[in-house]
């Protein structure tokens, strides 16, 4: 019984000197390496051809409207002033959009870019 305390004393002493004794930690700093996607290709934007039909000039469009699409009874797709006015601020909106979203990846690609050494 004796041996066993004693034993018991020994091993508690070496665990509370385990303990006691510090611990040397080093760090070093490891880079972080983000890669940078590629940029989107360049939006393709085509011409369309836009004209101001009116009261005088409703009869020439027809005739060269049949002329174009080959047929009596050409079609027409046509937007009041006020629908071209909503046209227009809702593309002005996308563009102010893409502007923005320009800014931020820029942001980011400058943010991200790794040092150089």
């Amino acid at each position: 019984m004796q041996f066993n305390k004693s034993f018991t004393s020994v091993v508690l002493c070496l665990m509370l000197v385990g303990c006691a004794t510090p611990i040397k930690v080093n760090s070093v700093p490891t880079p972080i390496v983000i890669t940078q996607p590629p940029a989107p290709s360049p939006i393709v934007v085509n011409n369309v051809n836009w004209q101001v039909v009116t009261g005088s000039n409703l009869n020439q469009f027809v005739i060269q409207a049949q002329k174009d699409q080959g047929t009596s009874d050409p079609v027409f797709v046509v937007l009041s002033v006020d629908d071209y006015k909503i046209l227009l601020a809702n593309l002005t909106d996308i563009k102010r959009y893409i502007q923005q979203q320009q800014a931020i990846i820029a942001y980011y690609q400058t943010a991200t870019k790794a040092a150089p050494k």
